[in-house]
């Protein structure tokens, strides 16, 4: 397996969002004016990336960097480039579907810009306009397809569980998705901010998250879709971080969500096999390294599954030499 390029996040909370969609939390809207301007950007970068002997990838995160003025968006893609010198790889950043164009396009090509994620969100027109978002589905139909036919692997960013949301729509949006081909998604579960407006809405009892074993199953079957279409799951879930951990109000947030997820994607491989009629009481699995605990289940939950449904006790180890969907069973 290629060893992946290190990647820097560099986070510009709420910097050029020109709306304030009912998800997102206030506070960082008025923290907007503590970002990082691009001379300190510059500076931090040439101290991080000395401490690196390989090439590295920036990633501008958290705010829609494509409706910045023009001088901004190259004042900050000319302070990665300064700070990194010849450590830069590439430089990733996120934005929304009406921020993209051709002229902003030819600037990021000309920067070092290499990925593009495009906050979608949901492809329902009716869900857009709950939320504020702002944008509609063809403006993000349109940018998808302009960013890729410019040559930049181009990300999605959905969101499920949003106000007016159901799972019909969101499995459309699925659906529209992969019949946009992006090179890779981020998927995560709408969960309730203080101090937005979508807190105001949940105290009302105008708005109600997912459970979380709910979620998971939107999350599944999202995965299992996008896996099976040949598009990268990038992650499932939000990271976790002492921001957001005490920031949360209610809805499906659990640091290990998109383990929870994974974990749901490998039991239901391994019941198409136990499923069978299995004569022994024990069986024994191989499996990938690297995945062991997602074949054994968020807290063993995959070996109580197939106790209980099947009364097979399912004991699962690591195996160095496989690799990839390899699993062995011994029945």
């Amino acid at each position: 397996m290629a060893n992946r390029i290190p990647i820097i996040p560099i986070f510009l909370p709420h910097l050029g969002c020109p709306h304030r969609c009912v998800f997102c939390n206030i506070k960082s809207a008025f923290g907007a004016e503590n970002v990082i301007k691009p001379d300190g950007l510059k500076n931090l970068l040439t101290k991080v990336c000395k401490k690196h002997d390989t090439k590295i990838e920036v990633a501008l995160y958290g705010g829609t960097f494509t409706a910045l003025p023009e001088k901004d968006i190259k004042a900050y893609l000319s302070a990665v480039a300064d700070g990194c010198g010849d450590k830069l790889s590439h430089i990733r950043v996120s934005t929304r579907p009406d921020y993209i164009n051709g002229r902003v396009l030819g600037i990021l090509k000309d920067s070092r810009v290499k990925i593009i994620e495009i906050g979608v969100q949901s492809f329902d027109d009716r869900v857009l306009e709950i939320i504020n978002r702002g944008h509609t589905a063809e403006d993000s139909f349109k940018a998808v397809k302009m960013a890729k036919g410019a040559g930049f692997t181009t990300g999605v960013q959905l969101m499920f569980g949003l106000p007016g949301e159901t799972s019909t729509s969101f499995k459309e949006t699925v659906k529209k998705t992969i019949r946009l081909k992006p090179h890779m998604v981020r998927i995560h579960p709408t969960i309730v901010l203080k101090g937005s407006e979508l807190e105001k809405w949940y105290r009302e009892g105008r708005f109600k998250p997912l459970e979380v074993n709910r979620a998971v199953e939107w999350g599944l079957f999202a995965y299992k879709k996008f896996r099976n279409a040949g598009i990268t799951v990038h992650r499932i879930g939000l990271s976790s971080g002492p921001t957001i951990d005490t920031s949360v109000v209610a809805g499906p947030y659990k640091p290990a969500f998109g383990e929870m997820v994974l974990s749901g994607y490998m039991r239901d491989k391994l019941e198409e096999i136990l499923s069978a009629e299995v004569e022994s009481s024990i069986v024994k699995v191989r499996v990938p390294s690297p995945l062991l605990s997602q074949y054994i289940g968020y807290k063993k939950e995959n070996i109580r599954y197939f106790y209980n449904k099947y009364g097979i006790n399912v004991i699962i180890s690591a195996d160095n030499e496989l690799s990839g969907d390899e699993v062995v069973f011994e029945l």
